[in-house]
């Protein structure tokens, strides 16, 4: 049957057999990896527990997300080649995934090994090259309902991988800080070609572009000719004071999202490489603290993956002076609640409170948010909102179709739920019920009650669900100042 998600909204259609989503407001988790399709001005990312998401950069923002597929687990890497999709996933291995129709990604099969950290993908996509714990292995994926293992290489912790573009060559990097050239002509029998020593330096990522394979290191980035993949030839060494995240090369210029381990700043570091004996860094910006963890390009934009804080978008047309151009917000956690009035949905998320006009539900788009609180339940009636974050109830006026924040009023500790009649607001924190009047902003009543989870009221009655404790019934059509009559 088809569903929706948790942390989507869905508008169902009244005389479908089955309810059917028709909508999806685009809330993702964490970004931990993305990868482009510049023809198609689409880029995909593994989004931790959101699964894929396919954004259009025609549209940058929380409205830029055109489709996904929630995979079962938490997704970490995603490589994409053709129409395909492959998706390191916690649960299912790796997920194979027609995107064809970016709007609409469908799940054609996967390969269930859960050792699985990192991956790479021939050219012609017909081959999966997986790292795991103390190996790497070839997977026929040419039938992608039913993958099959061809080959497995031991290696000693292997670090970072990644495919030629354009001959059967793939490149490993181990522990031992040597970086291994495979001949994958014939894949269920890798054949090496040769090694080249990183000079003691751990490998976090890499890729390839023409003849020369481009090594992420802890505190260096380094040019390798592969020309030759018997000999391999290091044809330069860039000292860095970072540590390299994420790598993407696009002609003579590498973008790389690095990290300052002693303030776990990241950064956005552009070097040219026009000149492979002597790579020059050209440009330089900050992205964040503690997020940056790859980054893709399309024409003279970047767009990094910053986990928990979605994908920032970032012009690199004047690379001695990048600047921030917009994002595609991430971090929600999920949607904890959602009230609708008239032609405006209000999303509770651990990021705010997100204002959706809702008048066609198939297209709707985002038109507010504050982002000032930690949004949990919400309740509107009139013109009027309230929602329960983690340290106040928040009351708004929705009379213009955008809430204009009235004021707080405080919980004594986490508010978890929240119900609105009239000018009275019921909610519940971790203490027990509490009723607030809206009119003078106060708190006019309270009842300490514990382990309340949620909070109803219809006339003078008060239903206070408490777990395991059962419901509560509070009467409430008299208040004394700091409690209500229970039932």
């Amino acid at each position: 049957m088809p569903h929706c998600f948790l942390g989507c909204v869905a508008a169902v259609a009244a005389l479908s057999a089955y309810p059917e989503e028709i909508w999806n407001d685009g809330a993702v988790n964490s970004v931990f990896d993305i990868d482009v399709n510049a023809a198609g001005g689409l880029f995909y990312g593994a989004t931790g527990a959101t699964g894929l998401v396919v954004w259009t950069t025609a549209n940058v923002g929380v409205n830029g997300a055109v489709g996904r597929l929630d995979t079962l687990g938490m997704a970490s890497r995603v490589v994409v080649v053709g129409d395909v999709a492959f998706l390191v996933d916690s649960v299912m291995g790796v997920a194979i995934v027609d995107v064809s129709a970016p709007a609409k990604p469908v799940l054609l099969g996967s390969y269930e090994d859960l050792d699985v950290k990192e991956i790479a993908v021939s050219a012609d996509g017909t081959f999966l090259y997986a790292l795991r714990s103390n190996s790497v292995i070839t997977v026929d994926v040419s039938s992608p309902a039913s993958p099959a293992l061809l080959a497995t290489k031991p290696l000693t912790s292997p670090t970072a991988l990644c495919a030629s573009p354009t001959t059967p060559t793939l490149y490993v990097s181990d522990a031992t800080a040597e970086i291994l050239l495979l001949n994958m002509s014939s894949p269920s029998s890798p054949t090496p070609l040769g090694t080249i020593s990183s000079s003691g330096n751990t490998i976090t990522t890499m890729t390839a572009s023409g003849n020369t394979v481009y090594l992420g290191a802890k505190g260096s980035l380094i040019l390798v000719d592969v020309t030759n993949p018997a000999v391999p030839v290091k044809t330069a060494g860039l000292p860095l004071s970072v540590d390299v995240m994420g790598i993407s090369a696009a002609g003579t210029t590498i973008y790389m999202v690095v990290s300052l381990s002693s303030t776990e700043e990241t950064f956005l570091k552009v070097v040219d490489v026009s000149t492979p004996a002597k790579p020059v860094e050209v440009g330089s910006t900050p992205v964040g603290l503690r997020e940056a963890s790859a980054v893709g390009i399309i024409g003279t934009t970047a767009y990094v993956a910053c986990k928990d804080r979605g994908v920032k978008v970032v012009s690199v047309a004047d690379k001695a002076n990048m600047t921030e151009v917009g994002e595609y917000p991430g971090g929600y956690f999920g949607t904890f609640d959602v009230a609708v009035s008239a032609n405006r949905a209000f999303l509770a998320r651990y990021r705010g409170l997100f204002t959706y006009d809702i008048t066609n539900p198939a297209t709707a788009v985002q038109v507010a948010s504050d982002t000032s609180i930690y949004a949990y339940k919400a309740s509107v009636d009139g013109n009027t909102l309230a929602v329960a974050d983690m340290t106040d109830l928040v009351v708004y006026d929705v009379s213009g179709g955008v809430p204009v924040l009235l004021g707080k009023m405080p919980f004594s500790t986490d508010g978890v739920s929240v119900k609105l009649m009239g000018s009275t607001a019921y909610a519940a924190d971790d203490d027990g019920l509490k009723i607030y009047d809206l009119k003078a902003m106060k708190m006019v009543g309270s009842l300490a009650v514990a382990s309340v989870a949620a909070v109803d009221v219809a006339n003078t009655t008060a239903y206070l669900a408490c777990g395991s404790s059962g419901t509560v019934v509070v009467d409430v059509s008299k208040t004394d100042g700091q409690h209500c009559v229970r039932c």
